[in-house]
């Protein structure tokens, strides 16, 4: 009995595929397409990655190799101060102004991945160097904004504080260190946090400051930052009971 219900339905589902065969096989074909697709996205999505970092990290390498090279023909620059390093420091900069553009390009093509978070890191290291700190924030943000929600993010929110604080914008430099300090992983947090509450002290929120100092003496006891926070909070309260 349980042997003919089985050819039955065998029978009724290869009379199902024979009738409708050319739908099965159309929606089989699709599938097929479908699996197809994702799998060439996904690997032209990986060699789109692979192919933007390699890019951004050539321009970078020719940049360092021409200064490795600069220094080389004159090794005396470095020391002796003379006219000399006015020369070399010209050749660099024609050097450097060459890979900025350059790294501009890129980063706005590749400005939501590591790659344009590379791209505007170096163009703003260049500008913090040469103390144009205002150029050098813009280009901080813009990396920071291509690596949301990962560890490098703080590098560049902590270096885009670092600018903003030597800007005298201790608003946006204080901002910045707390979303540093926020960063999951980024290895600088109790720096940031003291970061903050030396900012509030600057701004005259002490009670802000208190609180920042505190937050890092709880989170993280043994930091030497945590030890310069005690200090602080003993001035900020008169009370050496830490």
């Amino acid at each position: 009995m349980v042997l003919e219900e089985n050819k039955d339905l065998a029978q009724k589902i290869n009379d199902f595929l024979v009738q409708y065969r050319k739908i099965v096989l159309g929606i089989l074909v699709c599938i097929l397409v479908a699996v197809a697709g994702i799998i060439v996205w996904f690997v032209t999505a990986e060699n789109s990655k692979k192919t933007s970092v390699t890019n951004v990290e050539k321009i970078i390498y020719e940049l360092e190799d021409f200064k490795r090279e600069d220094r080389a023909k004159n090794p005396a620059s470095e020391d002796d101060g003379g006219e000399n390093e006015k020369t070399v420091s010209e050749a660099v900069k024609e050097a450097e102004d060459k890979a900025i553009e350059e790294l501009k390009t890129l980063g706005s093509k590749y400005s939501s991945s590591y790659a344009g978070f590379r791209a505007n890191t170096v163009i703003a290291e260049i500008y913090f160097q040469r103390k144009m700190y205002e150029d050098a924030l813009k280009f901080y943000e813009l990396a920071a904004k291509a690596v949301k929600n990962s560890y490098v993010e703080g590098v560049a929110s902590f270096n885009a504080a670092a600018c903003a604080d030597e800007l005298g914008d201790k608003e946006k430099a204080l901002a910045y260190y707390d979303r540093a300090s926020k960063v999951e992983n980024f290895p600088l947090i109790p720096r940031a946090i003291f970061n903050t509450g030396r900012l509030y002290e600057a701004l005259s929120k002490k009670e802000d400051a208190i609180l920042s100092y505190n937050k890092l003496l709880e989170k993280y006891p043994q930091n030497e930052w945590a030890l310069l926070a005690k200090s602080r909070i003993i001035v900020l309260t008169g009370n050496d009971k830490q």
